[in-house]
């Protein structure tokens, strides 16, 4: 078992943050809470020699009340609720702390990470040392115990999942409502997935091109009654195009924009704006098509 960080206490002895410690998320966008889980234990047992004729006077250590604190880069970016703890150190032992974080911070390290992530943490907090020998002779102290955690990319892209802030971040939608969609929703993963990795905006536009060609099967096999359902309602102007000869003109425009991602070497190039872009229209597209075709459906079987 590693160690994150270290710091010193009274009469030589030092506390240790091990390196099993974890992040839980319990409450997501838009008010995110995380449980961190951070494991403390009495790496080097204080002790005063006193008298050369005499045993050392080894000492016990209890935390009294804790704040966690966050940075990124320097920059603070939240604090835990101060929790009282009053428990002795001993063997390794998880304190938690309840943290806030701002969809602001969220944003902020979004805009600063390039790979990889460092978060820096900071334990301020009290402590009582007291003989072992006689434990009421208690003496209140302070505490700080600074320390890093890195994630990969992918642990953090993951986290940031969790935490429900890359959903609502890209955009907010439901879940489609047709059968049918896997091969769909794999390419869009996909597709998430080179987004947040922030290194291959072109590769976005290429799977979320897979993913439309593995669409269109599902609405041209109910093309006329998908058009009547849209169209429903709507008599529309003379002479003019019908809703659903707008709503395909709309899918063919989108699906002729992700063209330049796997044609970028014949005179495109794909920025993060581009790949965002395609990727907010593909799901647009995505859910108001799933609602027509669950409704159409739904008629089909009623």
């Amino acid at each position: 078992m590693g160690s994150l960080g270290k710091a010193n206490v009274d009469f030589n002895g030092e506390i240790e943050v091990s390196d099993t410690f974890s992040i839980e998320v319990i409450n997501q966008v838009p008010y995110v809470l995380w449980r961190t889980k951070v494991p403390l234990n009495l790496n080097k047992t204080p002790e005063s020699r006193g008298n050369p004729n005499q045993p050392p006077v080894q000492y016990g250590v209890e935390i009294g009340s804790a704040t966690l604190r966050l940075s990124y880069n320097g920059k603070p970016i939240t604090e835990s609720f101060t929790e009282a703890q009053q428990r002795e150190l001993r063997f390794t032992d998880n304190f938690d702390f309840i943290v806030y974080l701002p969809i602001e911070a969220l944003h902020f390290i979004e805009k600063q990470r390039q790979n990889d992530i460092n978060l820096e943490f900071l334990i301020l907090g009290t402590y009582f040392i007291f003989p072992e020998n006689d434990r009421q002779a208690r003496t209140l102290k302070q505490f700080s115990l600074p320390f890093k955690q890195k994630y990969t990319q992918t642990e953090w892209v993951e986290l940031l999942r969790n935490t429900g802030y890359s959903d609502k971040w890209i955009i907010e939608i439901d879940r489609p409502k047709i059968e049918g969609l896997n091969v769909v929703i794999d390419f869009l993963n996909k597709a998430s997935n080179e987004l947040y990795n922030n290194k291959n905006p072109p590769g976005v536009l290429v799977e979320l091109r897979k993913a439309f060609e593995s669409l269109d099967p599902l609405i041209s096999s109910k093309k006329d009654k998908v058009n009547e359902k849209i169209d429903d309602g709507s008599p529309g102007e003379e002479n003019q195009p019908k809703k659903s000869e707008r709503v395909e003109k709309i899918k063919a425009e989108v699906k002729r924009f992700l063209q330049i991602g796997p044609h970028e070497s014949m005179g495109y190039t794909v920025s993060y704006a581009d790949a965002l872009l395609a990727y907010r229209l593909v799901l647009s597209l995505l859910q108001y098509y799933s609602e027509v075709v669950y409704q159409v459906n739904r008629e089909t079987f009623t």
